[in-house]
């Protein structure tokens, strides 16, 4: 979540930021975290899930530091194999995904106890009609 989302929140959000670094391309660990999550509900903000392994760090980080309970929220989930395990044994409370890339089937049913997919259509949708309609496209985006 950047500052932005925060403003939109009002007093009802503060932020902490945790830092990782990449040490090579394929490689990413938490380093750090600023700010205080002491009794607070954490949402973990990310733009895509593949390993799940820096995300679940993170959220251990914030439980350590005293967050009562952690979510996640990912715009696209390319899971390589073994993340839906890994984020069903996780700590997050909910994990929250759009639907931009298929989840393959890999066995499961549908329902997953902590994975929820979002469909972005509806958004899409409204989108080309206010392309069409020659409207603001970012209107969408304000509160």
């Amino acid at each position: 979540m950047g500052r932005g989302d925060a403003d939109r929140l009002g007093d009802r959000a503060e932020l902490a930021i945790i830092a990782k670094q990449r040490p090579t391309a394929d490689k990413v660990f938490t380093v750090e975290m600023v700010g205080d999550v002491r009794g607070r509900t954490a949402l973990l903000i990310d733009d895509m899930i593949m390993t799940g392994g820096t995300l679940v760090a993170a959220a251990d980080m914030l439980l350590n530091r005293g967050a009562s309970a952690v979510y996640a929220c990912a715009t696209h989930a390319a899971f390589a194999p073994g993340t839906r395990d890994l984020l069903e044994e996780s700590p997050f409370a909910k994990v929250l995904i759009s639907d931009t890339a298929p989840l393959q089937a890999d066995g499961y049913d549908d329902e997953f106890s902590k994975i929820e997919v979002i469909s972005v259509a509806p958004l899409f949708a409204e989108a080309i009609l206010h392309i069409h309609e020659d409207t603001s496209v970012s209107a969408l985006f304000r509160s």
